[in-house]
């Protein structure tokens, strides 16, 4: 389960470059405790956007990532979906484990092999029988080897549902389980209110700037608020362009993930296949199995005078 959950996550690219993920496999002291001094105020992953977007336009990028909430809201009916899909499959299997002891508990009732060979009073009629009795142990021997066939195949179909459609559908939980920490991450990075505060403070100092050289001339005493409004209007320049370029990073980053993510459900044509593939397979096992078991049934004596010697 973990093993399978972290292979998901190093699959990604953008959880594989992250630092918290990067420290999550390397670090070597207690994680609980890393977490706990606070990495999670990380920078955006660095990236050259315009290299990793290609020909795609910036307005269809800043389009997609408008609509974050509502690919979120799709990202866990998904991760719902398919979390009942498995619980499903694997109670599904459970069932199919239990027919199949069930039909086995069944079967062994008809085998005659522990019938008693010796008479209790001692009467040697009692180890005279019928000709139809005889067919009939005979086949009820063949018709138990049937059950317990039928046993068999429950027993191996549960384990299928478990083990291969289960698996399947896991693998997509976990790209969807991914697809959800990425977008958790990206809301905790996201630099809009960032990038808002600063503009706003920007626009105070140069209204500042303005009223101050608005003032013919200067006195000297004002001098020193006009270079330290100067000053934070560089350092708000530069504090902005920062953050611009990484809030671009991570709306470029976020369109790509969702279309590799959108990709990943052609996978389920895959599993969806298989799984009703099995299901035909299985039942035309049974089928088979079960017309044996009537081949056997009906060759029953059905005289009940043939049971009397």
């Amino acid at each position: 389960g973990l093993t399978r959950f972290a292979s998901a996550i190093l699959r990604i690219p953008f959880l594989r470059r992250d630092a918290l993920v990067i420290q999550f496999f390397t670090n070597t002291d207690e994680f609980g405790h890393v977490l706990k001094v606070g990495n999670l105020d990380m920078e955006a992953e660095d990236i050259d956007v315009e290299d990793e977007l290609g020909s795609t336009p910036w307005p269809e990028v800043q389009q997609t990532y408008a609509a974050f909430d509502d690919f979120y809201a799709q990202v866990a009916r998904d991760e719902e979906r398919y979390r009942t899909q498995i619980t499903s499959l694997e109670k599904i299997a459970r069932y199919k484990q239990a027919i199949g002891d069930e039909l086995n508990v069944y079967s062994d009732t008809m085998r005659l092999i522990n019938a008693p060979r010796e008479s209790v009073s001692g009467s040697r009629k009692f180890h005279v029988q019928a000709a139809s009795k005889r067919t009939l142990d005979s086949n009820l021997n063949e018709l138990s080897m049937s059950f317990s066939d039928a046993s068999l195949l429950e027993k191996a179909h549960g384990e299928v549902q478990k083990t291969i459609s289960a698996e399947y559908l896991r693998r997509v939980y976990d790209v969807v389980i991914s697809m959800k920490l990425m977008m958790d991450r990206m809301r905790r990075m996201e630099k809009r209110k960032d990038i808002q505060r600063v503009c706003e403070r920007n626009d105070a100092n140069r209204k500042a700037m303005a009223q101050l050289n608005g003032e013919s001339p200067v006195p000297d005493s004002d001098r020193s608020s006009t270079d330290r409004l100067e000053r934070l209007l560089r350092e708000d320049a530069a504090e902005l362009q920062l953050l611009n370029h990484e809030q671009r990073c991570i709306e470029a980053r976020f369109y790509l993930e969702l279309a590799r993510y959108k990709c990943y459900e052609s996978f389920l044509q895959t599993h969806y296949h298989g799984y009703i593939e099995e299901q035909i397979k299985h039942h035309t096992m049974t089928l088979n199995a079960w017309k044996q078991a009537l081949s056997t049934a009906d060759d029953l004596p059905t005289d009940p005078l043939g049971f009397i010697s």
